[in-house]
């Protein structure tokens, strides 16, 4: 590392003077080089595509649409962002959604940035703190996956900029109502959670410190008024366009109350995030081990509590922290992205940790540095075994670059102003390598491109195109047009009644035996991973074609030849 000094520490100078710059050059280089290599996957990507080229073409800007009905599981903030990239730029789908993915990360590190300095932290913790996240395991995947999240997570870390820098840094109001106004705009990225994440931070530390009665105020009214105010405006759109019973059946009872208190999918138990949060915060959780002895003396805790009134910046970050877990974990549905939020708030508390040469530093990074060692060893495995259809070479390279990341974290345990700028470079190589080269081998697994250009082709032919017990709107990006869902086996007695020829994707578990597919052809099979098995598509004649044709009047008759 000595050889490379003087780069490594010019990356350090401009992390620590201009780190929002440094983000979003990294950024954009991990997108220029990577865009488009891949398939949109299932299942999100793909209904996200198809809803935002239905608001391209279709003009359904309020409520969205997939697959030719109404979309209210996402509001819409995202997806006019994603439009305006496309009315600017003009790159088409899916490229527009790459675009968007690269944005959106970029606003979320430029916030996270903005955070760091409402709270005021020194020159050094916000550059270590961006480092750690560019060479996050989380933040350069995210770089390459087409989510709202990125966008979402932003608009709550403003919000918390602004809650902090006036209930707690007694700033003028306005940026508490800013705070708010962002919030607002997180509701309508991605729901109410937009508001109560960013509030979770402020109260607890306001009771921490003792400073409640700020929040009582005619500036949080005002606060809230502004977070109502873009919410409001949609809603009213959507009461205008859908229908009262649409916003409250549908919108308000489904995807807001269903969710929070009895998500039939994605539930999982009070301790998911338990197990999630060390995974999804690598390599730098293992940083955890550098925590001083006196984190767990009760005596130190004694202390703690004695001068909470004088609770600063780490105290927020520590609540805050703890009070998203809580909240998160008491939620009924559980997606591991929704953690988000907190990666930023975990960067600064590492960045903290190392910018001040804490006496167990040194042991933290060599933990840092196995966790990498580890992620390189399931590297080496995918390539010896051939468990995917990846080629051995592109894991073994990702392994490669792993192992150089882990000795880098070993070799710097006690210089972290040179390790961690090189741990963001070798990580963004590494991720690099793996979108060009191991991602792209994965479409047949994790996309449903090549069946959907099935059912797109056959119906371009005059087959009916019918998806059989399916994720809603999986199929229809590809396909290019809306595709008959269907999930009874009267259904497809219907259809099969009601067209010459059909084209069937499904589920092999759920098609096999359904009457009136004997003389189905199969025309694709293919284990899509994440969806549920193996999915067939089969072009199957349908009644109507085998129907004998109506006598014409008068039509000579036709004699069969002798034999």
């Amino acid at each position: 590392m000595a050889a490379l000094a003087a780069p490594l520490r010019l990356i350090w100078w401009v992390a620590c003077h201009a780190p929002v710059a440094l983000a979003l050059a990294a950024v954009a280089l991990q997108a220029a080089w990577a865009i488009d290599t891949r398939a949109l996957w299932y299942s999100d990507e793909l209904r996200y595509a198809e809803a935002t080229r239905a608001l391209l073409q279709d003009g359904q800007w309020i409520v969205l649409s997939l697959n030719g009905v109404p979309y209210p599981d996402k509001p819409p903030l995202w997806f006019w962002m994603l439009a305006g990239l496309e009315r600017a730029f003009g790159m088409g789908l899916p490229t527009t959604l790459w675009l968007g993915s690269a944005v959106s990360m970029g606003l979320l590190l430029a916030a996270s940035d903005v955070l760091a300095r409402a709270l005021g932290l020194s020159r050094e913790v916000r550059g270590a703190a961006m480092l750690v996240m560019l060479s996050s395991v989380l933040v350069l995947g995210l770089v390459h996956y087409i989510r709202m999240d990125m966008l979402f997570s932003a608009l709550i870390l403003l919000a918390m900029a602004g809650f902090w820098r006036h209930y707690a840094d007694h700033g003028p109001g306005w940026l508490a109502v800013a705070g708010f106004f962002a919030a607002g705009l997180a509701i309508i990225t991605k729901g109410p959670l937009g508001l109560l994440i960013p509030l979770v931070p402020v109260v607890l530390f306001l009771l921490w410190s003792g400073g409640t009665g700020r929040l009582f105020s005619r500036v949080t009214l005002w606060g809230l008024l502004a977070a109502a105010l873009p919410v409001v405006a949609w809603l009213a759109a959507v009461a205008a366009v859908a229908g009262p019973a649409f916003l409250t059946e549908r919108l308000i009872g489904e995807q807001v109350v269903a969710r929070a208190t009895d998500a039939f999918h994605h539930r999982e138990p009070w301790h998911y995030y338990v197990r999630m949060l060390p995974i999804l915060a690598l390599p730098w959780a293992a940083l955890v081990v550098a925590a001083p002895g006196r984190a767990v003396d009760p005596r130190a805790w004694g202390a703690v509590w004695r001068g909470r009134r004088q609770a600063g910046a780490t105290a927020f970050l520590v609540l805050g922290v703890i009070g998203i877990f809580a909240l998160l974990s008491a939620l009924s549905g559980k997606v591991a992205i929704y953690v988000l939020p907190m990666l930023p708030m975990l960067a600064m508390l590492a960045g903290l940790a190392l910018t001040a040469s804490l006496p167990g530093l040194a042991r933290g990074m060599v933990a840092v540095g196995v966790a990498l060692g580890l992620l390189a060893a399931g590297m080496v495995w995918v390539a010896a075994t051939g468990a995917t259809a990846v080629p051995w070479w592109a894991p073994a390279l990702g392994a490669a670059l792993l192992a150089a990341a882990a000795g880098i974290a070993v070799a710097g345990r006690r210089a972290p102003t040179l390790a961690l700028p090189a741990l963001a470079v070798v990580m963004g190589l590494w991720a690099t390598s793996q979108v060009l080269l191991t991602l792209p081998a994965l479409n047949g697994a994790l996309s449903t491109q090549a069946p959907a250009t099935i059912l797109r082709d056959q119906a371009a032919g005059g087959a009916h195109p019918v998806a059989y017990r399916t994720y809603s709107g999986v199929f229809s990006f590809y396909a290019g047009r809306a595709v008959d869902e269907i999930a009874t086996p009267e259904d497809l007695a219907a259809r099969l009644a009601a067209h010459d020829s059909l084209v069937v994707v499904g589920r092999t578990r759920h098609l096999d035996g359904l009457p009136g597919l004997d003389a189905a052809e199969e025309l694709d099979r293919r284990e899509i991973w994440g969806a549920g098995g193996t999915y067939v598509v089969l072009r199957v004649p349908g009644h109507r074609a085998q129907t004998p044709a109506a006598p014409v009047e008068n039509a000579p008759a036709v004699v069969a030849p002798n034999p």
